[in-house]
């Protein structure tokens, strides 16, 4: 007679019952996978011997083996709590310096709770980094992941700005307009022109100029169905003088707008050239192009020189659209202004898309591409060594990571603005540690019987 069966019955019972109570302490942690508990039977004989009459010697625990099924997904406020649907996992990799230098062991997770540093790297609750391909400085993501794989900056790609290089107007200009009193135009007289409207424009460095259109209607006993229109720009030159300008710096006149008998735009003369504007760089006020002196049109007096020290932003050149302006009998109205300049944008918020593309949203109403995610799926899961902390790290057991963007061959999709829960089914578990109660008091019991079976043969004469 022996012990054996019921101890090592005694400490599966304990080991299942261990298993059993870490699925359900983590119940509640993000992305979780459960474990199950795999015994095994025991048996003393050798190779030569029978295969009948041994009567085992217990039982084994075989395996701890890890559930890598869906777990549910929840719904959060975060736009970098990102649950993976299908299989795959994130890779973290540790930050030696703000340049985004990875340094340690990389390891792999399903929690998907990230969130920006300091430095703007995505990183999780224990500062590692997530690990994907960092678009360019256009937006665009490479086809192909393989060595570009590293950590993902979201704020390097800060809004740039974008200097002004084309304005549209869609306006109608009033043909029952009368004349202005005053012939010659000014304008610090706003009874020289019929109609005003200013646009912000930007330069290259994303500075803000206020540009101003003044709308003059032309004698329609000599030219009917004209208008005049002059630009001015908020600045002033490097003298002091108001800038008031027409398409190119060395033009005179207006820009012409003429218009057919139905109303509908024809042409517009002086506006085939962009209106030009270079800055002097010691001011940083604008300053005509032109190679040397000159008067700009419209301006009360005073000349314009050129600039003597180099540029502190590029030549602002905006070539302007009025072709989508009528003249009908009804009142003056601007209906759009639209150019296609804008400021340099802080970074507002991000957005990920299911294929894993990082969406940068700045206050300046652009967005830009800042990289994208890659999942990683092994031909073994259950190969993999469970380092805590929800992560875990390749062997050889697990084969080789296999990297993929998200939506592409065999690894899932991501959501962002959710988060995949822990795969514990609770009421299992809690039925699961019954059944493991009741084993552990049953192996308990042949202990017990052994005993008593003992004592009888001790107390034999």
């Amino acid at each position: 007679m022996g012990f054996q069966q019921g101890i090592s019955g005694l400490s599966a019972a304990a080991k299942a019952m261990d298993v059993t109570g870490n699925n359900i302490a983590n119940s509640a942690t993000v992305g979780f996978k459960s474990s199950r508990t795999n015994f095994g039977d025991v048996y003393a004989a050798s190779m030569l011997a029978g295969g009948t009459g041994s009567a085992g010697l217990g039982v084994s625990v075989s395996a701890v083996q890890q559930q890598f099924t869906q777990g549910t997904k929840t719904l959060t406020s975060n736009s970098l709590d990102l649950a993976i649907s299908g299989a795959g996992f994130y890779r973290l990799g540790g930050l030696q310096d703000t340049t985004g230098t990875l340094t340690g062991a990389e390891t792999y997770t399903r929690n998907g709770q990230f969130h920006m540093n300091k430095d703007g790297f995505i990183v999780n609750d224990q500062d590692l980094a997530l690990i994907g391909v960092q678009a360019d400085a256009t937006g665009a993501i490479p086809d192909i992941i393989g060595s570009n794989l590293g950590a993902i900056n979201v704020s390097s790609g800060v809004g740039k700005p974008k200097a002004s290089d084309t304005a549209s107007l869609t306006a109608n200009m009033d043909a029952n307009s009368a004349l202005p009193t005053v012939t010659t135009f000014d304008p610090e007289d706003s009874k020289s022109y019929n109609f005003s409207r200013g646009m912000s424009v930007y330069d290259t460095q994303g500075g803000t100029h206020s540009l101003t259109y003044y709308f003059v209607k032309a004698d329609p006993a000599t030219t009917p169905n004209q208008w005049n229109v002059y630009c001015r720009l908020s600045d002033t030159d490097a003298t002091g003088q108001p800038l008031s300008l027409i398409p190119t710096e060395e033009a005179s006149g207006s820009i012409v707008l003429q218009f057919d008998n139905n109303g509908k735009y024809v042409s517009a003369t002086n506006s085939v050239t962009p209106l030009k504007i270079t800055f002097d760089g010691s001011t940083g006020n604008p300053v005509p192009a032109a190679t040397g002196t000159g008067t700009v049109p419209g301006t009360i007096g005073g000349t314009l020189t050129t600039a003597t020290a180099p540029s502190s932003v590029d030549p602002l050149a905006i070539q302007l659209d009025f072709t989508k302006i009528t003249q009908f009998h009804s009142q003056f109205s601007i209906d759009m202004m639209t150019q296609n300049g804008y400021p340099k944008g802080k970074l507002a918020g991000l957005n990920v898309d299911q294929d894993g593309v990082i969406v940068a949203q700045y206050d300046n109403g652009k967005t830009s591409n800042v990289g994208r995610l890659a999942l990683f799926d092994f031909a073994n899961k259950n190969g993999l060594a469970n380092l805590g902390n929800n992560q875990w790290a390749e062997t050889g057991s697990s084969g080789v990571a296999v990297s993929n963007y998200a939506g592409v061959g065999n690894v899932g999709t991501i959501q962002s603005f959710a988060v995949e829960e822990s795969n514990v089914d609770l009421t299992q578990e809690l039925v699961n540690l019954i059944v493991q109660q009741r084993n552990y008091q049953a192996n308990a019991q042949t202990i017990k019987t052994q005993d008593q079976v003992m004592q009888t043969l001790v107390n034999l004469r």
